[in-house]
C-alpha cells in the first residue's frame, strides 16, 4: 500500500454545477411526491384468500402433475 501513489482528485468547476444543463450535468425535475389514497383491507378478506390458495396448491402436489414443474437433464460423467 505505500508503494502505492495517493489518490488526488481533480478541482470541481462550479460553473458545471450551476449551469441549466448547457455544461456537464442537466438539471431535471423533481417529480411530485406520492399520494396516499386508502384501501379496504380486513382479515377476513385475507384468510379466506389464502385458505382457497392453499387447498388449490395442495391438490396439484398431491397429483404429481404441476404446469411448468422443474426438470432436470441427466448429468454425464
Amino acid at each position: 500500500m505505500a508503494a502505492m501513489p495517493k489518490f488526488t482528485a481533480q478541482p470541481l468547476n462550479r460553473r458545471v454545477l450551476e449551469s441549466a444543463g448547457d455544461l456537464g450535468v442537466p438539471r431535471v425535475q423533481r417529480p411530485a411526491p406520492t399520494k396516499f389514497e386508502e384501501f379496504n383491507l380486513s382479515q377476513s378478506n385475507l384468510s379466506r384468500s389464502a385458505s382457497r390458495a392453499s387447498l388449490g396448491s395442495n391438490a396439484s402436489d398431491s397429483e404429481g402433475t404441476r404446469k411448468g414443474a422443474f426438470k432436470a437433464r441427466p448429468f454425464n460423467n
